[in-house]
């Protein structure tokens, strides 16, 4: 540890009351890098160790399930070190039961834990006991199909909310975006509307006037240039010539022919009287038009808003009944149905608050409001309360842990109003709130340069929109230099063009990346407290973006020079040319019959024949089949072309109709030449790698049963739904050191040595659609009714107050977008790198940083080295080609290798007798038959039982004699009187050990395993038999790594000792200890 660093917490004491606190419920507030998930598990393992709780009865719950797999992995890990640094014998014994039998103690995601919930209590809430959990996109697919079917049954039934919607000309189909919406928020009421239709007469006699005071400076002949206004006097003079105003939906159409006029577009020099247009322009057309127009409109989209919502409502009933009919249960579901549960049953309440008795909740600050209703409710001390609002936790029953300055997840329904209202309500009813402050990832200086940035960001917890701001305590030392962050300026740029100024910031970032990597960056250094290593590696650099769309620009001059980079959650893979070059082609295959799919497929890239070639095919012959003759052309090389096409075509036919699905579309991506071929673009790796991608899930598909047509239609649904969940990857996915290239929403809990913030003037543009208000009574969702079009929303009606509800939406959003900042800063450990652009210093997400970066250094030198000597972007395209394909081979290949723990057993020249000659078959049979007999399964007529056995194990039936004696010779055994009398039996456990040095996964399955107060005693079943004591030797020598493997794994997982480890033979009742396992197992 460097000199100016500290051994201990500023905080100490704070982290202290976590692990001595049990008796009251707690809230931790921990800020980044402070250790706060860290904090949850030692409270955990303080619950058992200190207070013998039993492990069955916590529950630790987070929100994706990678972090639910770490934190159950470090659970696992404390509870050993625990165990083997605990003294106190009690306590190390509730330690070590807690650790063999840590999968009672639920570690998962809320959908998950909710699930378990509803499995056990299905019909409380009614639903199937056997209800099938759906996914995003088949949820959405679902939703539209029951949408339909809900206008249907309506229009049958000739209901009057249809009647009434229709009346008011907008197209009921136009409001399915709002139905999904409201489903969205089912849990909470759309805000009401009690609205009378409105006078609209007022403002269209305003408007006909307004028309009609342009009827002089109109021009009388067209000129081909017409402003916005002009085509608006004619679209309303047309209007009032062939159309009525009769009813209230005629004049809404003709007031917003003149809303949606542009005046900044008006162009006074083409009409008669320029000045009198000129005034219009400047103000007088904005101001008739905000103070009676749009009025008017508004009052119209109030009245429309509350006809519209009995049939929504309707809807969103319709849909959820559908799916609880059909057994169907969304990721939405589970969270709703499993509160539902607490909150109607009182006997749920009392049953699961009495078998999850300590509940702790990681990044609390990512809540739903329904999840926050669910835990309060499962940890009521009064099983009467059913308003969340209103309990009162049993004491010691609820753990949360969070950061509300990381609270970035609004548009997924958390918010900080949730945080602070549990977090309050924990204190209010005797809870106790806990601060962790001291930053153990950053540097000092770090830490310095972020508490003076966001002290005057933050807020000082009178804000009801922004987290109260925290500094963080430094832990590690003060670093090399006074700042720790450098910032990259980015050159002027014409018109401020976004992707222009993306371009200069990734050329110059990949400058700075490669310098740091050969050593020859100013930040390099051989110091412990230096930003970077002597050499920086890929790994080391994290870039962060506030959105995706330029990302693969940074990864395109990352390529150029050879810098490894993985983009995490870049482009939607529908949208992929390559899957969609792919997907047609198959198409050619599954329907031969359409000529389009073979027209697309020699008209795209993969042949690239143009019009003239496509008319000289056919003029010479062909047809748009994959059966049809090769032309008879003229020019021998567009008829080679022409035959090569059609015969790759008809190769890959036979291939798909050959081979499994996943086989089949591997070769056929392999003889296409796909993944190599896109390897070679400026962004190969990504465009190979979502190859690579589309691959695996080809894989799952198949291994759900789906025929190679099914996974074609699956492979075109992600190119039609645009909200496919799914990303491009990189062929670099999955390895460890590579540069990260992802956007800050996914970036939580993740840090790096040099985290890049990139994309300086990409911002934002705050678009407000919905308002959740939680905490008014009653709670209420405000939603403006739109529908989408290309490039814009259509607006169809909002909500009373809805520009109210909009503003203190805005304010939210704002208040989010200061601590996406926060996050983003918060990830870097020893070097934050800020990209600026000077030109404009309003704009921009990381403009809020600009003052602050007034005199950070900036990093010029080695960006303008690396251009001059060129670096890696000079290398030969051979070498490009070969490193690309080489990408491809090792992403199509497993990067480990895979053995049983049985390669350990030696060669040996020496034999034992194998008396019967039945080989390794009878060895699996009878290890499956004293199976049986130790877990009690074998009753007392064991003849009768194996030959049962053998006839539904379609074993020999001369083998059941064999195994009879077999199993007469354990029960005489002593061998079976210690399993009888140990505390612990298990039988053929499955065992995987990883070893990093040679990148393999040894696997092995133990026999027979079983503890007692001495510890573990391992047991392996051979059949061979054994007569000298060379015998011995030889069963000691050959089956001793073996057993010594499955030892070590035991005692590393355990932390529990294995005393005895030991061969027993089936055939002859002998038992034979090893005495040199613990040597063994040193070979894996």
């Amino acid at each position: 540890m460097s000199p100016d660093s500290t051994d201990i917490a500023v905080d100490q004491d704070v982290r202290d009351r976590v692990l001595t606190t049990l008796d009251k419920n707690v809230v931790i507030v921990a800020g980044a890098g402070a250790g706060k998930t860290t904090a949850l598990i030692s409270r955990m393992i303080a619950l058992v160790s200190e207070k013998g709780v039993d492990p069955s009865s916590i529950a630790a719950i987070t929100f994706t399930r990678k972090a639910a797999g770490e934190l159950r992995n470090r659970f696992i890990g404390a509870l050993r070190d625990a165990v083997r640094e605990e003294s106190n014998q009690e306590r190390r014994s509730a330690l070590k039961n807690a650790l063999l039998n840590s999968d009672a103690t639920f570690t998962g995601t809320i959908h998950s834990f909710c699930s378990q919930l509803l499995r056990e209590r299905s019909f409380a809430v009614g639903l199937q006991p056997d209800f099938v959990e759906i996914d995003e996109r088949d949820e959405r697919i679902l939703r539209r199909r029951c949408w339909n079917s809900y206008l249907h049954s309506l229009e049958l039934a000739g209901d009057q909310r249809l009647r009434d919607v229709q009346e008011l000309r907008i197209g009921v189909n136009r409001l399915y975006q709002f139905f999904s919406e409201a489903n969205e928020f089912r849990d909470i009421a759309l805000k009401s509307s009690e609205v009378e239709i409105p006078d609209l007469q007022p403002a269209v006699d305003a408007a006909i006037a307004f028309i009609e005071n342009l009827d002089p400076i109109i021009p009388s002949e067209w000129s081909h240039e017409r402003d916005p206004l002009m085509k608006a006097y004619h679209s309303a003079r047309n209007y009032l010539r062939y159309r009525s105003l009769s009813s209230t939906p005629d004049k809404v159409e003709f007031l917003k022919i003149i809303d949606v006029v542009s005046y900044s577009k008006m162009k006074p020099d083409l009409w008669l009287d320029p000045v009198r247009i000129s005034e219009l322009k400047k103000s007088g057309f904005k101001s008739f038009r905000d103070e009676l127009i749009r009025p008017a409109l508004q009052a119209w989209g109030e009245y429309v808003y509350g006809q519209i919502l009995p049939l929504i409502n309707g809807a969103v009933v319709f849909y959820e009944e559908y799916r609880r009919l059909q057994g169907y249960v969304s990721f939405d579901d589970l969270l709703f149905f499993a509160t539902r549960l607490l909150r109607e049953s009182r006997e749920a309440r009392i049953h699961f608050g009495n078998r999850f008795q300590h509940l702790f909740v990681d990044e609390f600050q990512d809540t739903d409001p329904i999840q926050a209703e669910l835990m309060l409710l499962l940890c009521a001390s009064n099983p009467d309360t059913t308003d969340w609002r209103l309990v009162k936790p049993r004491p010691g029953s609820l753990c949360i842990v969070g950061d509300e300055k990381q609270a970035i997840y609004r548009f997924r329904r958390a918010d900080v109003e949730t945080f602070r209202f549990t977090a309050r309500r924990i204190v209010e009813t005797g809870g106790e709130r806990l601060e962790l402050t001291t930053s153990f990832r950053s540097l000092g200086n770090l830490c310095d340069w972020n508490n003076n940035v966001f002290s005057g960001i933050l807020a000082d917890g009178n804000d009801k929109y922004q987290a109260e701001f925290l500094p963080l305590e430094k832990f590690r030392a003060q670093g090399a230099d006074d700042f720790g962050v450098r910032r990259i300026n980015v050159p002027p740029v014409h018109r401020n063009n976004a992707v222009q100024i993306a371009e200069h910031e990734a050329e110059q970032i990949a400058g700075f990346i490669d310098a740091a990597i050969a050593g020859k960056s100013s930040v390099n250094g051989d110091l412990t407290d230096a930003p970077l290593g002597v050499k920086a590696r890929p790994g080391d650099f994290l870039l962060l973006t506030r959105k995706n769309a330029n990302l693969h620009i940074y990864a395109a001059e990352l390529q150029k020079r050879g810098i490894p980079f993985d983009i995490v959650g870049g482009t939607p893979l529908g949208t992929s040319d390559d899957l969609k070059d792919l997907v047609h082609f198959l198409r050619v295959i599954y329907e031969p019959d359409n000529p389009l799919w073979m027209l697309s497929y020699l008209r795209g890239k993969l042949n690239g024949f143009n019009d003239d070639e496509l008319y000289t095919f056919i003029r010479t012959g062909g047809r748009m089949h994959i059966n049809s003759a090769t032309p008879d052309c003229s020019d021998p090389v567009l008829q080679r072309r022409f035959l090569g096409a059609l015969e790759r075509a008809r190769a890959c036919r036979k291939i798909l109709t050959g081979y499994p699905p996943l086989t089949a579309i591997e070769m056929v991506v392999d003889a296409l030449g796909i993944a190599s071929f896109s390897a070679t673009y400026r962004d190969g790796s990504t465009r190979a790698g979502t190859i690579i991608r589309v691959l695996e899930l080809v894989r799952m598909y198949e291994k759900q049963g789906l025929h190679w047509g099914e996974i074609l239609e699956e492979l075109e649904g992600l190119i039609e739904d645009p909200q496919a969940n799914l990303f491009e990857s990189t062929l670099e996915t999955g390895r460890q050191d590579v540069v990260r290239l992802m956007n800050i929403h996914q970036c939580k809990g993740l840090q790096a040595r040099a985290v890049i913030l990139a994309d300086s003037y990409n911002h934002v543009k705050q678009g407000v659609s919905r308002h959740v208000s939680r905490m008014s009574d009653p709670p209420y969702v405000s939603i403006r009714v739109t529908e989408r079009k290309t490039g814009y929303e259509l607006v169809i009606s909002q909500p009373p107050g809805w520009a109210e509800d909009a503003e203190e939406e805005e304010r939210f959003q704002a208040a989010e977008e200061d601590r996406l900042r926060y996050v983003a800063a918060t990830r870097a450990q020893n070097l934050l790198v800020v990209c600026v652009y000077p030109k404009v210093r309003d704009r921009g997400q990381w403009s809020a940083f600009y003052n602050a970066l007034e005199k950070v250094p900036v990093l010029e030198d080695e960006i303008e080295s690396t251009r001059s000597a060129g670096s890696t972007q000079t290398r030969p395209p051979e070498v490009i080609l070969r490193d690309r394909d080489l990408a491809v081979h090792h992403s199509q290949n497993p990067s480990y290798e895979i053995r049983t723990v049985s390669d350990l057993v030696e060669d040996n020249e020496y034999q034992v007798d194998d008396p019967h000659g039945y080989g390794a078959d009878y060895g699996v049979t009878v290890h499956r038959f004293l199976e049986l007999e130790i877990k009690g399964r074998v009753p007392s007529d064991v003849a009768t039982a194996a030959e049962s056995f053998c006839s539904s194990e379609s074993a020999l039936p001369g083998w059941a004699p064999r195994l009879a004696a077999a199993v007469e010779r354990y029960r005489a055994s002593d061998l079976s009187r210690d399993v009888l009398a140990a505390d612990h039996v298990y039988c053929e456990v499955p065992v995987g050990y990883p070893d990093k040095s040679t990148s393999t996964i040894s696997r092995g399955k133990i026999d027979l395993i079983y503890g007692s107060a001495s510890g573990w005693t391992i047991v392996d079943h051979k059949s061979v038999v054994v007569s000298t004591d060379d015998d011995r030797r030889y069963v000691r020598d050959t089956y001793g790594p073996q057993l010594g493997a499955y030892k070590k794994f035991w005692e590393e997982a355990t932390s529990q000792p294995v005393v005895q480890c030991g061969v027993w033979l089936t055939e002859t009742g002998e038992y034979i200890p090893l005495e040199n396992t613990s040597e063994s197992a040193e070979l894996v």
